[in-house]
């Protein structure tokens, strides 16, 4: 999405970070929020934990934290407006930005997704095995939190599930467009995303094999994945 959005003129930084696609994540800001998460004594450099990182650490490191490298990276949003940021830690670490930035002229779009296509995937592509229960834990630990963060503060947002831009783009799209005042074309989506439209990229087959991957990491290589998780810093 967040790509999508950037042939809008949106910036998105000055590098954005890589994985096995491009993210189209402002790398600064996604290293940034990994400090805010390793300067609350969080043991992960993503959110995906039971427990999620604690709100209330992350609202008090403003005041006892060192501030100055989060405003010298605001400054530099505000002078590439318009900006676009996008990283599921957000929707833990706005409760740090927060306190360095006001919204009155920003608008905020939740992406979520079908959890059945995105457990397949994570176990399927990724290779992590989880439960299907733990994953839509956490998921919802992502979503509740930025409901509550947007609600809270009486912010414009519209909720977007990735899986609508797929099976539905041209209304999607409109939505999109209307909420933002953007004047995005399926032209727009197509030069990003490169997969097939009108219909989910992972079959029900598919759920039934991710969720036999996770058992058999459970039962025959005891591999079974206890929470709150092992320390990943790379």
């Amino acid at each position: 999405m967040t790509g999508i959005l950037s042939t809008q003129g949106y910036w998105v930084g000055e590098k954005t970070e890589k994985l096995k696609f491009d993210t189209y994540e402002n790398a600064e800001l996604v290293d940034l929020n990994i400090q805010i998460l390793q300067e609350i004594g969080y043991n992960r450099r993503d959110c995906n934990d039971i427990p999620p990182p604690s709100i209330k650490k992350m609202d008090e490191l403003f005041l006892t934290g060192n501030i100055q490298k989060y405003k010298k990276f605001l400054k530099k949003c505000a002078c590439n407006s318009p900006w676009l940021w996008k990283d599921p830690r957000l929707c833990y670490t706005i409760m740090f930005w927060k306190n360095l930035m006001a919204f009155y002229d920003c608008k905020f779009i939740m992406i979520t997704r079908d959890y059945k296509q995105g457990y397949s995937a994570l176990l399927l592509k990724k290779k992590v095995p989880m439960s299907y229960n733990e994953y839509v834990k956490m998921n919802e630990g992502y979503e509740r939190n930025a409901r509550a963060f947007l609600k809270k503060n009486k912010l414009d947002y519209m909720t977007l599930q990735f899986e609508n831009l797929i099976l539905d783009p041209v209304d999607t799209i409109d939505k999109i467009n209307f909420f933002l005042n953007t004047d995005l074309l399926m032209e727009n989506v197509k030069s990003i995303y490169r997969g097939g439209f009108y219909k989910n990229k992972y079959k029900a087959t598919d759920f039934l094999k991710a969720r036999t991957f996770y058992y058999f990491h459970k039962y025959i290589f005891r591999d079974d994945i206890k929470f709150p998780r092992t320390t990943m810093t790379e």
